[in-house]
């Protein structure tokens, strides 16, 4: 048993250590998609209504299930539409309109056009 022996068990033996140790983890847990805060609550409140609903048949509960997927879809479509996602918005942040004044065939021949 030389010591490049021993170093070579040891690097074997830490190897194994390591192996186990990364099969016995648990995996990380994949990154949520973002939800605005409004939608959540209304899924939230409509999650509860529908539960309600499949418990006591309620005419006036499915009425209110129906309001609130209406309502969801609604935000749901004005969000998408009107705003950009929230990895976006730096973009628009500091976004400036260039007047007729201050257009492209200006832009060489002014001097101040920021």
């Amino acid at each position: 048993n030389s010591p490049s022996d021993l170093d070579l068990l040891v690097e074997k033996y830490e190897s194994h250590i390591i192996d186990a140790k990364i099969a016995a983890s648990s995996p990380l847990p994949n990154s949520q998609t973002y939800i605005d805060p409004r939608i959540r609550e209304l899924n939230n409140e409509r999650n509860f209504v529908r539960k309600m609903f499949q418990r006591l048949r309620n005419p006036p509960l499915k009425t209110k299930l129906n309001q609130l997927n209406k309502r969801i879809n609604k935000l749901n479509d004005k969000i998408e539409n009107d705003s950009p996602a929230p990895c976006e918005q730096h973009f628009f942040r500091d976004l400036t309109l260039i007047t007729a004044t201050y257009g492209p065939q200006c832009l060489s021949s002014c001097h101040d056009w920021r």
